[in-house]
């Protein structure tokens, strides 16, 4: 069987799957791969991000029946024990750099920013190639014993953030299928 929610640690080794397929596309950028590099629950924090930082952020996860927004109330009794067949995990990939500053009476120069955007545009570049092609692959080929690690994945939409706490750069939110296994609920 491929991942599965009945793993507990699912999410996580997605999100870390993500990470070192970002890194290995970071690594070829002007810039090269960040100071950090982190698989986190939540929200990054941005400030003084030490000239290179990658997050990769469980957002939130959910149960669904093929489409991408489960209905509340859903499920008709006599159902799977294990509720709908699929499992989404919502992860957003941030990658930021540092951003120029200027000193307290100047602001930062053109050349300062248009550089420093000229960075961040490759890195969100780095970023999307990274987990399209790795999760392609992920979802086109097959394990050993012929199923898929993932059902699928959607990209969203790529934004600018910053400059805040001195960093800018990109987010990017990706959603990740995966089958929904059933929980252990008869403990022994």
């Amino acid at each position: 069987m491929g991942q599965s929610n009945a793993n507990p640690f699912a999410a996580f080794d997605i999100a870390e799957h993500i990470k070192d397929c970002v890194l290995e596309w970071l690594d070829m950028t002007t810039e090269g791969t960040p100071d950090r590099a982190c698989v986190i629950a939540g929200e990054s924090a941005d400030d003084e991000c030490e000239c290179g930082q990658l997050t990769v952020a469980l957002d939130s996860n959910y149960e669904a029946n093929g489409t991408s927004v489960p209905r509340a109330g859903s499920e008709r009794p006599g159902r799977r024990e294990c509720g709908p067949p699929l499992f989404v995990v919502n992860i957003l990939i941030t990658m930021m750099r540092c951003a120029p500053t200027g000193t307290s009476t100047k602001p930062p120069t053109c050349d300062d920013l248009e550089a420093a955007t000229r960075i961040a545009a490759e890195d969100a570049w780095a970023v999307r190639a990274g987990v399209i092609c790795c999760l392609s692959d992920a979802v086109k080929n097959r394990l050993p014993n012929g199923t898929k690690l993932y059902r699928d994945f959607v990209v969203g939409t790529q934004t600018w953030v910053g400059p805040r706490g001195a960093c800018m750069g990109s987010t990017l939110p990706v959603s990740v299928t995966i089958d929904n296994g059933c929980y252990p609920c008869e403990m022994s």
